[in-house]
């Protein structure tokens, strides 16, 4: 059985694991949530990639989740954001990363064609990074 998808969870917003508090849910995908949050020790705004409880109970998913930390954590590109850190607290796993103000592409990709020095752009540092 693949990763539960499931509508965007609010259940966290308010609440502090380790160094962190966590404001409201800005994405979600198959494995985890991610939040706006706030770095405590540091008075900055970082993104907080929290493991979904569901899976983190299930074999496997800690330690895919600990993967995606190490390998992320393992690249120093301009275009890929950096780990801030990594860890668990109180039974929820998380991955935090700078707060990137400027969205993301699904957000960008509205159905309206984009002006193609954009298009270049965008795909000039997706090759960049992928390279």
């Amino acid at each position: 059985m693949g990763p539960i998808i499931r509508a965007v969870d609010a259940t966290l917003s308010g609440s502090r694991l380790g160094q962190y508090l966590l404001h409201e849910p800005i994405g979600q995908g198959g494995m985890a949530t991610v939040y706006r949050a706030t770095q405590t020790s540091f008075g900055r705004e970082v993104a907080l990639k929290v493991l979904s409880a569901e899976l983190s109970g299930r074999p496997g998913f800690t330690e895919r989740f600990a993967n995606e930390a190490r390998i992320l954590a393992s690249l120093d590109h301009c275009h890929i954001l950096p780990i801030y850190d990594f860890g668990t607290d109180a039974g929820l796993t998380f991955i935090s990363t700078p707060l990137a103000g400027a969205g993301t592409l699904r957000a960008r990709l509205t159905g309206v064609p984009m002006a193609p020095a954009k298009v270049w752009r965008c795909l000039n540092q997706l090759a960049d990074a992928l390279q």
